[in-house]
């Protein structure tokens, strides 16, 4: 019976059966957000050399490469003391467990494969020759913050952060929890993993809109110390970011992020190896393997709760396409009285199912109640109309 692809020790995060990136592709989420985040935005400017077709290779080049050998990637982009930043939060959250305090290099790869492989992107230029990408994470709320420099020997990441989904969202002070900021919210996971997503692209975009460039026009009307001094300006990112050019708010957030990415592998680690999940995973297995035998209405019939609009894009779905799911979130209610299971896919990094399952009998048994097919550039979309908050599902906190 087909499964989705699960996330080993070091058998890299995805095993797709010919499925490869698209060339071109870029989630432009944050762009329908605030305006100056995108890649169109360096064309332009009057001296903005990097262009952004180029970001949008290199960066898919270098999603390729982590995949490929993380211990390689990021030292071949990076300075030592950039790529130390990464180690830092892995050891934060892993080098308890091991001695010495350092986690062995397959926690380091799978940490970082996981991360990359699944994070969606947002670009924005911050001077003529650089370019800050977030990496955001969605299942365990983290993000990665890299400033990519054109130099002559090609793009470089001159510097990087490892941040909290919190940290973007407006809450600059610690402590952040071990738990992503979807959980905080009651009602459907599915709209408030969507939620957390588009507060998180809206936060980036908030935290670093004075580094947006001027307008053409604007830059001409500049004399050369003021435009020297406006680029200055615009590379100095960290200057932006509270708390994020040293000291515990700093501190913080590697290891919190840390601790959250080593929560969400666990739980996909529970469910796959553990006694009292198998019956959970037995479930997620009857679903996929049902879909991508082409028997949606099969399961369907069972997950009576999907929205009209889901059960026909799973109608019309290539049986074929549901083989390259791979399992990327578990989260069980206490009592076990609900579980929601994500996948995403390789190639649609962008967009994840999440299936709501519910206990189905005295034996421990799972059944599939819903089904939710999220794709989070067009819920950004609709979220900007003023009905919003019916279309997009949004759930209500339960914190203040």
């Amino acid at each position: 019976m087909a499964r989705p692809v699960g996330h080993g020790e070091d058998r890299g995060a995805f095993s797709w059966c010919g499925a490869g990136r698209p060339a071109g592709v870029l989630l432009l989420l944050a762009a329908a957000l605030a305006g100056p985040i995108g890649c169109q935005q360096a064309a332009t400017y009057p001296g903005w050399t990097l262009q952004p077709q180029y970001m949008v290779t290199e960066v898919e080049h270098f999603r390729a490469c982590v995949h490929a050998d993380p211990e390689k990637a990021l030292p071949d982009r990076m300075a030592p003391e950039t790529v130390k930043v990464f180690h830092e939060v892995v050891n934060a959250a892993y080098g308890p467990s091991y001695p010495g305090g350092k986690a062995p290099p397959v926690i380091f790869r799978r940490v970082w494969r996981f991360f990359f492989d699944t994070s969606i992107y947002m670009v924005h230029y911050a001077g003529t020759k650089s370019a800050l990408v977030l990496f955001y994470n969605p299942y365990s709320d983290t993000a990665a913050l890299l400033r990519w420099d054109e130099t002559d020997q090609g793009l470089r990441v001159g510097d990087a952060e490892v941040l909290t989904g919190d940290y973007l969202r407006g809450r600059q002070r610690p402590p952040y929890g071990p738990a992503p900021g979807w959980r905080a919210y009651e009602g459907l996971a599915s709209a408030a993993m969507a939620e957390t997503a588009y507060r998180t692209a809206e936060g980036f975009g908030r935290t670093f809109a004075a580094l947006t460039p001027p307008s053409k026009e604007e830059i001409e009307a500049m004399n050369k110390a003021e435009v020297e001094g406006l680029l200055g300006r615009l590379a100095d990112w960290r200057s932006h970011a509270p708390g994020m050019a040293g000291g515990q708010t700093r501190k913080a957030n590697r290891v919190s992020a840390g601790i959250r990415l080593r929560v969400n592998l666990l739980a996909l680690d529970v469910l796959n190896k553990a006694k009292q999940r198998q019956s959970l995973l037995a479930a997620v297995n009857t679903v996929f393997g049902n879909l991508a035998a082409g028997r949606a209405a099969q399961v369907l019939s069972r997950a009576r709760e999907t929205l009209p609009a889901t059960a026909r894009t799973i109608r019309e779905e290539d049986p074929a396409d549901w083989g390259k799911q791979a399992l990327v979130s578990c989260a069980v209610e206490p009592g076990d009285t609900a579980a929601y299971v994500f996948t995403t896919r390789w190639d649609r990094q962008n967009a994840f199912v999440c299936v709501t399952f519910a206990p189905a009998g005295a034996q421990g048994t799972w059944s599939p109640t819903r089904i939710d097919v999220v794709n989070c550039r067009e819920y950004a979309r609709l979220r900007q109309k003023p009905a919003a908050e019916d279309a997009g599902g949004a759930a209500a906190r339960r914190e203040p």
